[in-house]
């Protein structure tokens, strides 16, 4: 009877821990802003197009700078000194400078879906494409299934020459600065992932300020 109330205590306790465990890690939690540039050094440290999680806590070394933007709030800053925690729907600033202050586009949101066929050029008056990309977009994919996840592209319909993207963690920007999508132009975002499978969607330029748009799977009914 003894060995049953302890092994029924030894389960109780292994359990309090996993869930301890889950809720206390960073890993698990919502990104809630992403890194823009950086320079110096920050704790915990970061990189360039990193994205934050809820609930942390960065502390700026002296002389370091900090540029990112907020999710929720839309909103985006430099911060120099100090510290910011971040939270899902706010941010906090302690002893901190804030400079190039903005409040613009938030992320927007677009779906893929599996690749259908398509013959030769498209114009841009003969479909109606919702979706709009800024010239230099950036991308964060949500898929589950991050590991099957390739590569990504955006394909152009006027001349058929693809735009690589590249990627840090979840986030997929264009690689070569130098080669832009075109105001008024149409584009395909494809993703190939590891399965063969193709998915993708329009795309239509609009010069602007730049964006995020958050990229999810949708298959295709």
């Amino acid at each position: 009877m003894n060995c049953f109330r302890n092994l029924k205590a030894l389960i109780r306790t292994v359990l309090v821990a996993i869930i301890s465990y889950v809720i206390a890690s960073p890993a698990l939690a919502t990104p809630a802003a992403v890194v823009f540039a950086l320079q110096g050094t920050t704790d915990p440290k970061l990189s360039e197009f990193e994205e934050i999680p809820a609930g942390s806590t960065i502390y700026l070394q002296e002389n370091a700078k900090l540029t990112l933007k907020h999710y929720e709030t839309c909103k985006s800053f430099t911060l120099s000194k100090g510290s910011i925690e971040i939270y899902q729907d706010d941010f906090s600033i302690k002893n901190g400078i804030v400079t190039n202050y903005s409040k613009n586009t938030c992320p927007r949101r677009a779906h893929l879906k599996n690749k259908t066929t398509y013959t030769g050029a498209i114009k841009t008056r003969s479909v109606n494409i919702k979706n709009r990309i800024s010239k230099f977009p950036k991308f964060i994919f949500q898929n589950e299934n991050m590991d099957a996840l390739e590569k990504m592209h955006l394909f152009a319909y006027d001349n058929g020459k693809t735009i690589d993207l590249k990627r840090n963690g979840r986030i997929f920007f264009i690689k070569d600065k130098n080669i832009t999508p075109k105001h008024g132009k149409a584009y395909v975002l494809r993703a190939y992932l590891s399965s063969g499978e193709i998915l993708e969607n329009y795309f239509l330029c609009e010069e602007g300020t730049d964006d995020f748009i958050f990229i999810s799977e949708r298959k295709q009914k």
